[in-house]
């Protein structure tokens, strides 16, 4: 075929047949778990023949070649792999990550969340979008059963029941991340996990932090009758009314269920709830980020399909980073950090602003280190009229180095809450901004332990700002990094430990800890040339970096 316009048609028809037939693959779902085939795979012990499936499945003979086909097709989706036998060298089916999440007796079991998701009632209703988008209904759910998904869940205790079910057997998934979570959840004192239902997720916290003291949210009609443990209890109300005081307050997989007004109400109960902790306290989310240029392709599908799902049936939304920040702002809330650790969901962490305090203090404590290697660095310095420091907190790297060289002009770059009322001097002054966007031109960029906060392709984006900062200075300009290098080879045990041990802390904030290689690889995809490194900063390095 010559004709590029009937390619074109014929390559358009093959992926409009594709999603046609997509719904095969949810319903495909619903029998696998109907049949038990994960359960029948998992008890064989070993990947199953075709001919042993079909017997175990009690499917009449004339029938097994339509198994052979259901099979190829679970297979090509990446449900189920195929092995060839050992004894009889026939096709046999094995698990895969996949279905392994659909065997009754794992301990991360979603086949709860395969039957809500496929009920013929509740899915049913998708066939009323035309009618719902053209009226006025929040949700489909309104336009067909004239009344929220929450109303007739409690109408309904079956359907209550199963969703309840679903959320409790995605909730176990959250245990897998918990190991990454310490730095969350291991000062908190008490916790209120809000929407938790039969607290699934609570327990695996609780378990996992025995000291904290849990109470878990929800409408009266789902936490009664639960058993409260020593460190867990249950309180039935409404979070759109009042929340109990915690140190902490948990909303996992909650806010994508609501609008942002709706959202925003919530958040400032939840400000509410932390108040008594002075600025101490903090809102923890576990729910979606959208980032469409960073994400696969199947991740971005899954974000994307979670967002119809939630904007038909509860007039809620899977927001972008952005859109988040823009809660968050609304209702009160300055600082967050987001770390993308539970697969298609991320943990949001809020910090009130003592707890930035303290991280800035801490900081300006390691900083005061900087002046004891100073004298090694004077020629570093010396031949510089004009210096931004990125990401300098309250100025005390900066300070140390003014004082040192009192001929130099510095710049703080900051965020606009961490330089907000710092006393400028002669020589030293403060700027609020956003490294991501601009740094203020000058003969030398300075970043102190900055970059190992950040990923690969942040510090890159970070690394090509710097080096806009110093382009007017041509090939004189250069930028100097304090920050961790990795060798092993070299290295004593003790420093390696060390040094492995932060890039293990820096798995928290998303970032890591390089090899010379690794910062070689950095500074050639954003642009620079050379380099030179000098160990004199204990388990830190200076690194010259130039165009």
């Amino acid at each position: 075929m010559n004709n590029q316009k009937e390619i074109e048609l014929f390559e358009g028809q093959s992926l409009l047949y594709m999603q046609l037939y997509g719904n095969l693959r949810t319903m495909c779902l619903e029998w696998v778990v109907q049949l038990g085939i994960p359960d029948i795979i998992h008890n064989h012990g070993k990947p199953i023949t075709l001919s042993e499936l079909v017997s175990t499945l009690q499917i009449p003979p004339p029938k097994a070649g339509f198994v052979q086909r259901f099979m190829r097709f679970l297979v090509l989706n990446g449900i189920f792999d195929t092995h060839e036998s050992q004894e009889d060298h026939e096709l046999a089916y094995a698990l895969t990550p996949t279905s392994k999440l659909l065997v009754s007796s794992s301990d991360h079991c979603l086949s709860p969340m395969v039957r809500v998701n496929t009920d013929p009632l509740l899915m049913g209703a998708f066939h009323h979008f035309v009618e719902w988008i053209r009226g006025d209904d929040p949700s489909i759910f309104e336009t067909v059963f004239g009344t929220s998904i929450w109303e007739y869940f409690e109408k309904k205790p079956a359907y209550m029941s199963l969703f309840n079910e679903a959320m409790a057997s995605d909730s176990q998934m959250v245990g897998l991340a918990l190991k990454n979570c310490t730095s969350v959840f291991e000062d908190l004192d008490s916790m209120v996990d809000v929407g938790g239902g039969t607290g699934t997720t609570a327990r695996n916290i609780c378990d996992a932090f025995p000291k904290l003291k849990c109470v878990v949210l929800d409408l009266p009609h789902v936490v009664e009758n639960l058993t409260a443990t020593n460190n867990l209890s249950f309180v039935g109300g409404d979070m759109f009314k009042s929340i109990p005081q915690a140190s902490a307050v948990l909303l996992k997989w909650v806010l994508h269920d609501w609008d942002d007004e709706d959202c925003i109400k919530i958040l400032e109960k939840c400000k509410d709830s932390i108040s008594s902790k002075g600025n101490g306290g903090k809102v923890i989310i576990i729910d979606t980020v959208i980032n469409e240029k960073l994400d696969d392709p199947d991740m971005t599908q899954t974000k994307l399909s979670l967002d119809i799902i939630v904007m038909l049936t509860m007039n809620g939304k899977e927001r972008s980073e952005k859109e988040w920040k823009q809660l968050f702002t609304e209702a009160g809330f300055k600082h967050h950090k987001i770390f993308p650790i539970f697969g298609f969901r991320s943990l949001i962490e809020f910090l009130r602003k003592t707890l930035n305090i303290l991280f800035n203090e801490a900081m300006a404590s390691d900083s005061q280190m900087v002046g004891l290697a100073l004298k090694n660095c004077t020629s570093v310095f010396e031949g510089l009229d004009s210096m931004v420091d990125v990401g300098g907190g309250t100025g005390t790297t900066a300070r140390i180095i003014c004082d040192a060289f009192p001929e130099l002009k510095c710049v703080v770059l900051d965020l606009p809450h961490v330089v907000e009322n710092l006393m400028a001097t002669n020589n030293l002054s403060f700027v609020g901004g956003d490294m991501f966007k601009s740094i203020p031109q000058a003969d030398a960029v300075l970043l102190k332990w900055v970059l190992h906060n950040w990923t690969d392709e942040n510090c890159i984006k970070i690394l090509k700002k710097c080096r806009d900062s110093i382009s007017s200075k041509g090939n004189s300009g250069k930028v100097i990094i304090i920050d961790t290098v990795i060798n092993e080879k070299l290295d004593d045990p003790d420093m390696t430990q060390t040094k492995l041990s932060l890039d293990i802390i820096m798995l928290t904030m998303n970032g890591r800890e390089r090899t010379e290689k690794d910062w070689k690889q950095l500074f050639t995809e954003a642009g620079f040339n050379h380099y030179k490194i000098f160990p004199i900063f204990g388990f830190r390095s200076l690194i010259e970096v130039y165009p």
